[in-house]
């Protein structure tokens, strides 16, 4: 019977252990540096986001988005980035979904309070966050959301891509196909300066 219980102790260890697994990574300083070490858990508040990062030496540091310009860490075969910016009037971290020449795609997370006398609660970030930014050139960075998704990417994309602002709405133009669509915006813009 000891067995049993000791077993099943170290499966739910071996699962809690497993599930906030942190990642090798570094982060980018202000100045360009990398800093390499672990990521740990990425945090929102009212105040910014931050991340937890563990340096070579073994030393443990909460991150402020503030103050880097972002991190990339390691999750299975690929490298996934995030980028801190400055939106809604506070600092906070946005995964790159995709980085293009004249647009790019942002993912992001609405964090979540919880009132504790007069001071908010950090709440964990969420694994699928729900908010999606594009970023050009010529406009800042623009909350894209599902409602309102035709009209606003069309008033974005109509002065450098007309013929693509008249498709969207249109069956494979629509919020669900958001990466599709920004990835071809890039192909127009590059080919239209191969054309000048």
């Amino acid at each position: 019977m000891k067995y049993c219980y000791l077993l099943s102790l170290l499966f739910l260890w071996c699962s809690f252990s497993h599930a906030s697994d942190p990642s090798r990574g570094y982060l980018i300083t202000k100045n360009g540096k990398k800093l390499t070490g672990v990521i740990g858990e990425i945090y929102h508040s009212q105040y910014g986001s931050q991340v937890i990062f563990i340096n070579d030496f073994g030393n443990t540091y909460s991150i402020h988005s503030a103050l880097v310009r972002g991190f990339a860490l390691q999750k299975g075969s690929e490298v996934v980035f995030y980028e801190s910016r400055y939106l809604r009037k506070r600092w906070q971290f946005l995964l790159v979904v995709y980085k293009g020449e004249e647009l790019s795609l942002y993912k992001g997370s609405e964090p979540e309070y919880q009132e504790i006398g007069p001071l908010s609660f950090i709440h964990y970030y969420q694994e699928e966050p729900t908010q999606f930014w594009v970023e050009n050139q010529s406009f800042r960075m623009s909350k894209v959301a599902r409602i309102g998704f035709r009209r606003k990417m069309r008033k974005l994309l109509s002065v450098q891509a007309p013929k693509l602002a008249s498709k969207i709405g249109k069956p494979g133009y629509r919020f669900s196909n958001l990466l599709e669509i920004v990835d071809e915006f890039n192909k127009i813009c590059r080919k239209n300066e191969k054309l000048l």
